[in-house]
């Protein structure tokens, strides 16, 4: 695998984080609102809808994960 390749993994990766913590921010601010003004249908909706976007940050994240490219080999030496 090459630098660049490396690179966008790792790219894709960390952004994938950012994606995960922002999205678990605004549930936690949903449920804040819900605690605060009480359960309201526009607050249902958007809670399911960013429960369900977390959970595939969440999936996606865990796929990356195991398709992580193996460390760089040394120039001159042959993977087997």
């Amino acid at each position: 695998m090459s630098k660049r390749e490396r690179a966008a993994w790792e790219r894709v990766m960390r952004r994938l984080r950012v994606c995960t913590a922002f999205l678990g921010a605004v549930l936690l601010a949903l449920a804040a609102r819900v605690v605060v003004s009480g359960v309201t249908f526009a607050a249902a909706l958007s809670g399911v809808i960013v429960l369900a976007l977390l959970v595939a940050s969440l999936l996606l994240t865990r796929h990356g994960r195991r398709l992580e490219p193996p460390p760089q080999s040394h120039p001159g030496h042959r993977a087997h």
